[in-house]
């Protein structure tokens, strides 16, 4: 899997760099109302046989989204400085509608709302059709900024070392965001306790 996997997520990467090589620095991908647009297509590696994107092939395509924001908005050059880093510790998955064979897609991503300990990132698939760009499926990420082996509040690590605007991540406090968006971030966070409780039950076994 490394074989594939790896170049193309070194290739994310490099398009991430070279935007923010030509930009600078921004706050793309911080809040809801400003997402990191990733673009790809429904290819060889990625489809079923059924002729649709696999299930799998939808979150190695939000990682590769992942990376290319990092490297475009300059978080990645901001983990390399400071030894740090980001984790993912859960995830939900919906499917709501099939992306075709070598049908191109969208993945709009962008954290949407923060704690003094988590993040929470939300991707959603489109197809890359201004006339038919319905949302096609959508994932729910909590994940923790990691530096020098220990987790840090990300609203201090976005500004201080990310150099990000304080007021708006400041705006993006969980008690303050959408009321939809709190929501979905309950309901994970009711999940991962009922998987937490299922696995300390089989841990006692």
């Amino acid at each position: 899997m490394g074989l594939i996997h790896t170049p193309r997520v070194l290739y994310s990467i490099a398009k991430g760099a070279i935007k923010n090589w030509r930009n600078g620095p921004s706050n793309i991908g911080i809040g809801a109302a400003n997402p990191h647009v990733y673009t790809s297509r429904v290819d060889l590696f990625d489809f079923d046989l059924f002729g649709h994107l696999n299930n799998a092939a939808y979150l190695t395509h939000a990682e590769r989204a992942r990376w290319q924001l990092s490297a475009e908005n300059g978080t990645l050059a901001s983990f390399v400085r400071n030894k740090a880093g980001y984790v993912l510790t859960s995830c939900s998955l919906r499917f709501r509608q099939e992306l075709g064979v070598f049908r191109k897609f969208e993945v709009h991503s962008a954290f949407v709302a923060m704690d003094d300990r988590h993040v929470w990132k939300t991707h959603t698939f489109r197809h890359a059709d201004p006339n038919d760009n319905k949302i096609r499926a959508q994932v729910i990420a909590k994940g923790a900024f990691i530096k020098r082996g220990k987790v840090v509040d990300p609203r201090q690590f976005l500004v201080e070392d990310c150099q990000m605007d304080q007021e708006l991540i400041n705006s993006m406090l969980l008690t303050d965001v959408d009321s939809l968006e709190q929501d979905e971030i309950l309901a994970l966070s009711r999940l991962e306790e009922s998987q937490r409780a299922i696995a300390a039950a089989d841990d006692a076994r």
